[in-house]
């Protein structure tokens, strides 16, 4: 192992170019790179090839990423280019462990400087030992990639069935063609001034299901509970008891609004809105319809000062009960899919957070 400066191991260490924010959308080409990470896209670049990008400034300052293709860097990015002793992708893994956020300066608007931290000191492998690392690394990265790719393709598919069957009616007849354009029964529904197929029926959520808030505030969690604790964030705490059980949909009452799928034990936090099925055949379905609902209420609750949904909000959401177990298990089907690319994707992130830093402090090497 060689002992060098981030500097010295770089071909390039600068930051990007200013931008201005009409030119960044959501549809074009390019990413483009800030302090955070992706911006947005936009239509030109200034930078192709295999780089390490560091955060220079924002909430996430020192974060770093590997990036590989064209891109437009900002100039809240520092671009990190290995020279020809190194690999850029080996650099980022490295940069990773270093917590860089740590060099930010004091000023009114804390940031790292290039010049800070390219005569910051480090050890790294050979040019070979690099590449093996990097591979490892970049293996167990591109499954976590592709099964978010797959992840999202199924959630997408849920959507579109739902739409199909429940809203459009067309779902598979007993002779597998489209129900209502196959001349299928349809019946007046007063309540929805619409028609609905024979046999189904208009329900409030809680005829289906149970449906409870959390009990706890922040401070239940603690730092290695033997139970998940939900809150109204995209992180799952911990906790030492559990207040619920069994196989739920879970809904964030403020925060991000998030909908979440959990079977077994766990407690969640006062506005966190916990919904058991009476039958668990109905989970799928209350999977898309609460993701569905959820949507509707973020359209509908802009301009408001704080947003948050009730408990009553959830309770009175109007769903068709369908009395067709095949249309049920085809959504169950697609949420236990979901649910295992979720789970394996978290085994693969924690084999990666061991392996790394064992790999980088040398204490695990590869055979000859």
């Amino acid at each position: 192992m060689n002992k060098t400066t981030i500097g010295e191991a770089c071909h390039r260490f600068s930051s990007g170019d200013s931008i201005k924010a009409s030119e960044i959308n959501k549809k074009s080409l390019y990413p483009v790179y800030g302090g955070n990470g992706i911006r947005g896209y936009c239509n030109k670049t200034n930078f192709d090839g295999e780089c390490a990008i560091i955060g220079r400034q924002g909430a996430q300052c020192g974060n770093v990423r590997y990036f590989k293709g064209k891109a437009f860097m900002t100039e809240h990015a520092i671009v990190a280019v290995a020279n020809e002793k190194n690999i850029s992708g080996y650099l980022a893994l490295k940069l990773k462990t270093m917590n860089l956020g740590r060099y930010q300066g004091q000023s009114a608007q804390p940031g790292l400087s290039v010049k800070t931290l390219s005569s910051i000191e480090m050890v790294v492998h050979s040019k070979a030992e690099q590449e093996k690392i990097f591979n490892v690394i970049n293996t167990i990265d591109n499954k976590i990639e592709n099964n978010n790719r797959i992840k999202d393709e199924l959630e997408s598919m849920s959507k579109t069935l739902y739409n199909y069957w429940f809203l459009q009616f067309e779902f598979p007849n007993e002779e597998g063609k489209p129900y209502k354009s196959s001349g299928g029964k349809m019946v007046w529904n007063e309540e929805l001034k619409r028609e609905i197929p024979e046999g189904w029926e208009l329900k409030h959520a809680y005829e289906i299901a149970d449906i409870k808030t959390g009990k706890e505030d922040a401070n239940h969690s603690t730092e290695n509970g033997k139970y998940p604790f939900f809150t109204c964030s995209n992180d799952i705490l911990r906790c030492d008891d559990y207040k619920f059980e069994g196989n739920v949909i879970l809904i964030a009452g403020n925060g991000d609004f998030n909908v979440k799928h959990y079977n077994g034990k766990f407690n969640a936090y006062q506005r966190t809105y916990v919904i058991k099925p009476y039958d668990e055949k109905y989970i799928g379905l209350f999977h898309i319809c609460c993701n569905q609902t959820v949507e509707q209420f973020k359209k509908g609750s802009n301009g408001s000062i704080v947003k948050f949904i009730t408990l009553s909000d959830i309770q009175n959401v109007k769903m068709l009960d369908c009395k067709n177990d095949n249309l049920l298990t085809t959504f169950n089907k697609s949420l236990e899919q979901i649910d295992c690319l979720k789970k394996e994707n978290e085994e693969l992130l924690s084999l990666r957070d061991f392996l790394l830093p064992m790999l980088m402090n040398g204490q695990v090497t590869f055979k000859s």
